[in-house]
C-alpha cells in the first residue's frame, strides 16, 4: 500500500515538473483562462491581432505552443471548448522563444515546415 502511495506520488511530482516551464513542456492539455476563451469566442470569424502581455509564468509561451500544436485557428478553438469558430486558417509559428529547449524547438520548427507545404 505505502508503495503505491509514493509510486503515485511519484508520477504526480514527474508530471507536475513537466508543466512548470512552458520551454520545456510537451503536453497537450491546458488550462483555458477566463481571457483566452473570449479571445477565441470574439474571433470566431475573423483572425486576431493581438499583443499579449504578462509577467514570466502567465503562460504567455504555453499559450503559444499550444497554438502550434493544433497548427489552425479552428482546431486551437476546439481545444479551448469553443464552437462555431469558421476560420480554419493555419497557425505559423515564425519567431520562437530563446528560451524552448531542444526538443520543443525541433517540434515548433517540424510544425512550421509542415504548415508551409500544406499551404
Amino acid at each position: 500500500m505505502a508503495e503505491a502511495l509514493t509510486e503515485k506520488r511519484n508520477s504526480l511530482a514527474e508530471e507536475a515538473n513537466n508543466l512548470i516551464y512552458a520551454e520545456s513542456a510537451d503536453q497537450n492539455d491546458f488550462l483555458v483562462t477566463h481571457s483566452l476563451y473570449r479571445l477565441i469566442s470574439t474571433h470566431r470569424t475573423d483572425l486576431p491581432v493581438e499583443i499579449v502581455v504578462g509577467s514570466k509564468g502567465s503562460g504567455k509561451t504555453f499559450t503559444f505552443l499550444q497554438m502550434c500544436y493544433r497548427q489552425t485557428w479552428k482546431n486551437f478553438a476546439k481545444g479551448t471548448g469553443v464552437e462555431d469558430v469558421e476560420v480554419d486558417a493555419p497557425i505559423v509559428p515564425v519567431l520562437t522563444s530563446g528560451n524552448l529547449h531542444d526538443s520543443v524547438t525541433r517540434q515548433v520548427e517540424e510544425i512550421r515546415d509542415t504548415v508551409i507545404r500544406a499551404v
